[in-house]
């Protein structure tokens, strides 16, 4: 997903680029549903899986927000489980929005909590794999960062590509940021014979190489797992399929047609 300038005008209006100037105690609130939308604006989703500017991102039952303040029926929060960098501050911080206020609670045992476990890398590395394979074929969300499920019919659910590299990750223990770009930027470079199942392909436009439009998850061998665009569904396909050139003949940072390839990882060495 990616930042349009709808978001920073408004994140502006609305004082969450500066939070902590108007707010100095945030109140940590759990979410009872199993998903809510984190609105860049206090307004309702369309309820279609269509392109939404309005959507930042999505928070599952049990996850954990701070919220900042209230108005009315909309609650201004920040989900530090999905992280942004914040160019002003130089921070890492937790991607902010609004979100209904009666889909959270006080009670702090409802949360989920992250569990990071002690096991060795490949296993890791499976569970993702196992993790992100679970989102197959449901439909690509905006702003999506939520498990799909038909019959929840209070929010759409679904993901998008960073979303599902985010919600993959946290089933592990590890915190990503929530969007493409600063996911890539948090992660640490790797070469193409360094890949492993698990790590992450990132592809930017030719027109601007060091902004990452998307992310997929690398399955092993030629195929990868990814939330490709609004009106289609998550799917394993071959990179080939995806970008006309085999993966074993990429390098890092090289360019295929209108397109810059980047490899990243999460695991072993830490990340920025």
């Amino acid at each position: 997903m990616k930042i349009h300038k709808a978001h920073i005008i408004l994140i502006l209006l609305s004082g969450f680029i500066f939070f902590g100037a108007s707010y100095k105690d945030p109140k940590p609130m759990i979410v009872k549903v199993n998903a809510a939308d984190v609105r860049v604006w206090p307004i309702e989703h369309s309820g279609k899986y269509e392109q939404d500017p309005w959507q930042n991102t999505q928070v599952e039952k049990g996850e954990v927000v701070l919220v900042w303040d209230v108005d009315g029926e909309w609650a201004k929060v920040q989900c530090p489980d999905q992280l942004v960098y914040n160019y002003r501050t130089k921070r890492w911080e937790g991607c902010s929005g609004w979100v209904r206020a009666d889909q959270l609670t006080e009670d702090l045992s409802k949360m989920q909590k992250i569990v990071k476990y002690n096991l060795p890398e490949n296993q890791l590395r499976k569970i993702v794999l196992v993790k992100a394979a679970q989102h197959l074929d449901s439909m690509y969300l905006w702003g999506g960062c939520s498990l799909y499920d038909p019959d929840f019919k209070n929010t759409l659910t679904g993901v998008d590509c960073s979303g599902l590299v985010n919600w993959t990750y946290r089933r592990i223990g590890i915190i990503t940021p929530r969007n493409a770009n600063d996911q890539f930027r948090k992660a640490h470079a790797i070469g193409r014979q360094q890949l492993l199942p698990g790590d992450l392909i990132f592809l930017a436009n030719a027109s601007a190489r060091n902004e990452i439009k998307h992310v997929l998850i690398y399955a092993g061998g030629e195929e990868v797992i990814e939330a490709p665009k609004t009106g289609e569904r998550v799917r394993r396909i071959t990179f080939k399929e995806k970008i006309g050139v085999p993966l074993a003949k990429l390098k890092n940072g090289m360019r295929v047609k209108n397109k810059y390839v980047y490899f990243g990882t999460f695991f072993g060495k830490k990340s920025n």
